[in-house]
């Protein structure tokens, strides 16, 4: 963990929500009724903590509009303004001997992550985040600049990977949670944590006709981790053959972009008849890209998965860029690209 964000709000002044190492697994039998009671009453317990993750999560969601929409107009319940789709946010830090800012905060690399899909070819859109009281949303417009001296807006490398980064400044008024790059989940740390099909998942993003009234409601769904695949099968919206995993979820217009994270405690049943659990971090496994259709029409109760190691590809393209503009950006959380 990074020591420097370890107290985010003395530091930097903004939100982070930081990576903390995964406790160990111990393994109760399920055939001792004492010992089952006790692991069971110490997961709900644990359950109820790791409960602040999902709100954490959702004190960084933004909900992306067309610069059109009047996003932050008195919301009509019945004729809702529907976002094009979910974003969230990540902060890369300057380096410790960085010059500070005012009030001697450290300034950090504020950057939003969407799907490509989501934003297409606009040359600017709407953010629409709580304030930092939560008491109502905001509304900041946003231009797209992906070429020049004040670029903004980056792609990955590759055509086939679905996302977009922006480079956010200030936003009035709001302070959103930022996620530390060492949340990111990379091949290595998918092994690592034993991250396969069955593994309890979470996303926060819109819900369809419904963000709030007065302040972004984001909505939590649950599930579990349906495909791990490292071929490229599935045909995206965008009509190219792409990466994908597949988790449970009824995805729904406005839910793309939305980060899908590890839930905790992971429970699992042994081969001799145990059961384990273990307190895992929120680490963010990919983003929500599209849903896979039923040919009877309907959905397959499967979502797409934009994997989160071809997120720290395209953080890395940022950061580069900002190196090369004179930034000098800690990026040591940020997980190697090859491994």
């Amino acid at each position: 963990m990074n020591s420097r964000l370890a107290n985010p709000r003395q530091r930097t002044g903004l939100r982070v929500l930081l990576s903390r190492k995964p406790l160990g697994r111990p393994r109760l039998k399920v055939g001792t009724p004492t010992v089952a009671l006790v692991g069971l009453l110490h997961c709900l317990a644990l359950r109820a903590q790791e409960g602040a993750f999902v709100a954490d999560a959702a004190a960084g969601i933004a909900f992306l509009y067309d610069s059109g929409a009047d996003a932050c107009a008195a919301a009509d319940p019945v004729k809702p303004v529907l976002p094009l789709g979910t974003g969230f946010f990540v902060g890369v830090p300057l380096r410790q001997g960085a010059q500070p800012t005012a009030k001697g905060m450290l300034p950090v690399l504020r950057i939003l992550f969407t799907t490509d899909h989501v934003i297409g070819d606009r040359s600017s859109v709407v953010l629409r985040v709580n304030r930092t009281d939560r008491s109502e949303f905001t509304c900041f417009p946003v231009s797209l600049r992906r070429q020049g001296a004040e670029r903004n807006t980056f792609l990955p490398d590759r055509r086939e990977v679905d996302l977009i980064a922006i480079i956010i400044p200030d936003i009035p008024g709001a302070d959103p949670m930022l996620l530390s790059p060492s949340l990111l989940l990379s091949e290595k740390r998918l092994r690592e944590f034993e991250v396969r099909e069955g593994t309890e998942v979470f996303v926060v993003g819109y819900l369809f006709g419904y963000s709030g009234l007065r302040r972004n409601l984001p909505v939590a769904k649950f599930g579990r981790v349906a495909l791990m695949s490292n071929e490229a099968w599935y045909m995206s919206s965008r009509g190219r053959l792409e990466k994908a995993f597949l988790v449970e979820l009824h995805n729904a217009p406005g839910l793309s972009g939305a980060p899908v994270m590890l839930n905790s405690p992971q429970i699992r049943v042994d081969a001799k008849g145990g059961f384990g659990f273990r307190r895992m971090t929120p680490f963010v496994l990919g983003v929500v890209k599209g849903l896979l259709k039923s040919p009877i029409g309907g959905t397959q109760g499967v979502a797409a998965i934009e994997p989160a190691a071809h997120l720290a590809e395209l953080l890395r393209v940022v950061t580069a860029y900002a190196a090369s503009q004179g930034l000098d950006l800690d990026t040591s959380d940020i997980p190697a690209t090859k491994e």
